[in-house]
């Protein structure tokens, strides 16, 4: 599993001052510009309220942060607009 994942399974943490400790899913969700639980999910026959950490880490991981997807597509739209003048 070391091989296949860059940080090897292993959650986010921060240092402080006394101990490093992991991030939780809801500060990897501010973290990343998403709602106070948005990774909060039905899993395995389970209300949204029982989603265990594993699962929303997970689907953190495999997301975009906010602000970069924007950066994206305000370029794609700008090249867009920009490819428009020149064809007028």
């Amino acid at each position: 599993h070391a091989g296949s994942h860059p940080n090897a399974g292993v959650m986010p943490a921060i240092a402080t001052p006394y101990a490093v400790r992991r991030l939780t899913p809801t500060e990897c969700e501010r973290l990343m510009g998403y709602p106070d639980g948005w990774t909060k999910i039905p899993y395995r026959n389970k209300p949204a309220e029982q989603c265990p950490d594993g699962p929303r880490y997970k689907a953190l991981g495999n997301s975009w942060a906010l602000n970069c997807g924007q950066f994206i597509f305000d370029r794609i739209r700008a090249v867009e607009e920009i490819a428009k003048e020149l064809a007028a």
